[in-house]
């Protein structure tokens, strides 16, 4: 049974956004270190969120047709919901300090 490329492709980008955030972490200097990794953050939510909807996409595709990659699909849906939520998080925290700090 062929896999669904969909689903391999939204695997695949749930685990950028982790290797981003790694890579600007271990390789940034402490003046710029917070900016870089906030982008890198942010980022990474908008690849969460491009990834989960190809997730979705797959997984509704794997369940009408005879392809394979149901667990891609799902893994990808689960790693990206919580890549969102962490990225959410984090801004909404940081944004918070932020406002805090001018008071």
């Amino acid at each position: 049974m062929p896999k669904n490329k969909l689903a391999i492709i939204a695997f695949v980008l749930s685990l950028l956004p982790f290797a981003l955030v790694a890579l600007v972490f271990f390789s940034t200097s402490e003046d710029t270190g917070g900016i870089v990794l906030g982008s890198a953050i942010l980022l990474g939510g908008i690849i969460g969120i491009v990834s989960l909807i190809l997730g979705i996409i797959s997984l509704s595709k794997i369940k009408k047709g005879s392809q394979g990659g149901k667990g891609f699909a799902i893994t990808a849906i689960a790693i990206n919901s919580i890549v969102i939520l962490i990225s959410a998080f984090v801004i909404i925290q940081s944004q918070l300090s932020f406002m805090i700090g001018f008071f």
